[in-house]
């Protein structure tokens, strides 16, 4: 799929986006039809995602994205902002330093399971390698305009504005690590296991054990220690 930002007019974008609901038996993303549509550049997050039809596609099981889908994002995030303002390695892997499993979660979707016993402060997942930053919100169209319509919808749910250096970013995490749940008094009753410790990275970069996680226990972060979501009308969005 193209982007073509010399067809902007009058406050919109036209983009040649691929649609597809489909992947096929390597869960690679594949592409089934092209269509045109016009995407206003002055909606915001939440008119994209109703625009795009993504509470239909939630309806139905969303695919477990395997490593040639998390490449095939992070070469499409590389085309949008280029080499200069990459955050990430165009590496295979992915950012979990323990063994994690990713399934299918009763009422939540997708969510990453314990594999291993994880003790008590031990480094769990890192966002040095795999995390895409977006300075402006007109490369984080782009990059979205490069993706099928079904994974757009995937990119927004997992996309979160953070502060770096005193900046705000959009950013979204290219690899298993977009499919952590969160826990915490925000959202519902399960208590966090996995979280920041500045006395072992004060860059909060890292997530490690809150405490002791079971083989089986899913790994739950808190969302609001590092989602600004008041700040998307910053990016236009």
């Amino acid at each position: 799929p193209t982007f073509s930002p010399n067809m902007r007019c009058k406050g919109s974008f036209l983009f040649v986006a691929a649609v597809t609901s489909k992947f096929c038996q390597t869960n690679a993303l594949s592409v089934s039809k092209k269509h045109e549509f016009i995407w206003d550049d002055d909606w915001d997050i939440d008119e994209i995602w109703d625009e795009l039809n993504c509470e239909d596609i939630f309806m139905e099981s969303r695919p477990l994205h395997n490593e040639s889908a998390w490449m095939f994002l992070r070469g499409a995030y590389l085309g949008a902002v280029g080499p200069k303002l990459s955050t990430i390695k165009i590496s295979h892997g992915n950012s979990f330093t323990k063994n994690v499993m990713i399934d299918y979660v009763k009422d939540k979707g997708r969510g990453v399971i314990a594999q291993e016993h994880i003790l008590e402060g031990e480094h769990v997942w890192s966002a040095r390698d795999h995390t895409a930053s977006f300075g402006d919100g007109f490369l984080f169209r782009k990059f979205l305009a490069a993706i099928s319509i079904d994974v757009i919808c995937d990119v927004i749910q997992w996309s979160y504005i953070e502060t770096i250096n005193g900046t705000f970013v959009i950013s979204v995490d290219l690899d298993d690590g977009s499919f952590m749940n969160s826990g915490g008094p925000s959202w519902g009753s399960e208590e966090t296991n996995i979280g920041y410790d500045l006395a072992r990275d004060s860059s909060r970069m890292g997530l490690f054990a809150l405490k002791d996680i079971a083989v089986g226990e899913e790994l739950l972060c808190d969302y609001d220690h590092f989602d600004k979501d008041e700040a998307w009308d910053h990016f236009g969005l």
